[in-house]
């Protein structure tokens, strides 16, 4: 069975937040770059039913503004997304049983592009010209597997 995995890193955020970090708020360039991404996905026909999204505020934004371009679509806040390396983000994707044709992630990097390009076939040119996600950009990727548990096997075993 095919299962598409798209990796978005969040959009243009404030340089500096009073809370931290976490805190930080899409600016409104930001808004509009994911609004241009989503509109990217949306005329490629991606529908997905869920997006996991990091707990940080400029992650959850760019999710509901993307979740926004859907009828059937939900976000769900996952906390270890945040700031998450490439293991981190396999794990939560081979926990999303419920999940079947495409789950898309909003993140941050570095994980995230270290994970596309983890994913990315090691001798092809995308992989090998694969530098970073700028934000508001998005890698997807298509898999013949039966669970997303198959696709942590599989890449953990290429680490080996």
């Amino acid at each position: 069975m095919t299962h598409r995995l798209t990796l978005m890193r969040h959009g243009q955020a404030q340089t500096e937040g009073p809370n931290g970090d976490a805190a930080r708020t899409l600016e409104e360039w930001g808004v509009r770059e994911v609004l241009a991404s989503a509109l990217r996905l949306v005329a490629l026909k991606f529908s997905p039913p869920l997006i996991l999204t990091s707990s940080a505020i400029r992650a959850s934004q760019t999710a509901h503004n993307l979740c926004m371009q859907w009828v059937d679509c939900k976000v769900k806040t996952e906390s270890r997304l945040y700031l998450a390396t490439p293991k981190i983000l396999l794990e939560v994707i081979a926990e999303q049983h419920s999940i079947k044709q495409h789950l898309l992630i909003v993140g941050h990097n570095p994980g995230l592009s270290e994970l596309a390009k983890q994913l990315s076939e090691p001798s092809s040119a995308t992989s090998q010209n694969f530098k970073v996600l700028n934000t508001a950009e998005w890698y997807t990727a298509e898999f013949e597997i039966l669970s997303w548990y198959e696709l942590f096997a599989r890449t953990k075993a290429q680490q080996i």
